[in-house]
């Protein structure tokens, strides 16, 4: 066999969708589901309809397979460490989205807010 090089040889993908979000395939089929229950509301079919079910069936089944997979990465690939730091776990970002032009909670609030999604406010201001 022909070992892995380049971009490859790290173990797990860091570019093309994988570069803005950790997990682009589960954010998205997420996020169908969450559609459909939106149509289902447009559509009449109150609040609470068995849509409702689908979409949050869904999500929890990928939260516990997002938690698993990240579990596993992370303990089998010494540099998922520092992508999972780099990256957010669903949502697509690019640098600098999140960064408010005023911050009225102070600094230490606004660093914690970066680091629960996943961007660096240092990084963020480039």
């Amino acid at each position: 066999t022909i070992p892995p090089y380049g971009e490859y040889s790290v173990g797990f993908m860091r570019t093309g969708l994988w570069s803005i979000s950790r997990h682009p395939n589960y954010f998205a089929e997420q996020s169908i589901w969450v559609i459909y229950y939106l149509f289902s509301l447009t559509a009449g079919a109150g609040f609470f309809n068995p849509s409702m079910i689908g979409c949050i069936a869904l999500i929890a089944l990928f939260q516990g397979s997002v938690n698993f997979s990240e579990s596993v990465s992370s303990k089998k690939y010494p540099e998922y460490k520092k992508y999972q730091e780099e990256v957010p776990i669903f949502i697509p970002t690019q640098p600098g989205l999140y960064k408010p032009f005023w911050n009225p909670v102070g600094d230490d609030v606004a660093k914690s807010f970066y680091n629960s999604v996943g961007r660096d406010e240092s990084k963020a201001a480039q």
